[in-house]
């Protein structure tokens, strides 16, 4: 008996039972490996994003200390307080550093950025006095992940400024853009 063409088309045109489950798992294998991935991102928030959320409860105490709120707990800080994330540390603690240019700091402690020795307490909660929105002193909240270590640096007048230690070298951010910038043109 001769088969027609139409019934040799029929049967060649499908997959076997085999090949498709084939498919499956290596479908299903790929997209586990992919979620975990994409979950693994997104449980670890970088340093940037840590000391961003920082910079906004800050600026949310001394808001409503510039507004006179009378409740402290609106106008104080504490970084116990603050959100955990997975691989970062929040400190007051701060890594050993040596200034050229020493200046006395009584009973507080001392960190080099940019060269200049800066004086700050290392306490948990910031206060921001009504009215005025000033500190009570300079604060810095360290934040360091395994490959990044940034500051917060709260200054008494209730302003802020970023540091990074790059190389065993504290700087404000400002001076690695202009560091970079510097870098750059002497490239050209």
């Amino acid at each position: 008996m001769s088969k027609t063409l139409g019934q040799k088309l029929r049967r060649t045109k499908g997959f076997s039972l085999i090949e498709l489950l084939i498919v499956i798992v290596i479908s299903m294998t790929l997209l586990s490996l992919v979620v975990y991935k994409i979950q693994q991102n997104v449980l670890t928030f970088t340093a940037d994003a840590v000391v961003s959320q920082l910079i906004s409860s800050s600026f949310d105490a001394r808001y409503h200390a510039l507004l006179g709120t009378k409740e402290l707990a609106k106008c104080s800080f504490n970084i116990n307080n603050a959100v955990k994330y997975a691989g970062i540390t929040i400190s007051t603690n701060a890594p050993a550093s040596i200034c050229e240019k020493t200046t006395s700091c009584p009973n507080q402690q001392t960190l080099c950025i940019s060269g200049e020795t800066f004086c700050y307490v290392g306490a948990n909660e910031i206060i921001f006095q009504p009215f005025t929105g000033y500190a009570n002193s300079n604060y810095i909240i360290f934040v360091s992940s395994e490959n990044r270590k940034l500051g917060l640096v709260i200054y008494k007048t209730g302003t802020y400024n970023v540091i990074e230690n790059i190389a065993g070298i504290w700087r404000y951010r400002s001076d690695l853009r202009d560091l970079y910038l510097q870098q750059k043109e002497e490239r050209k």
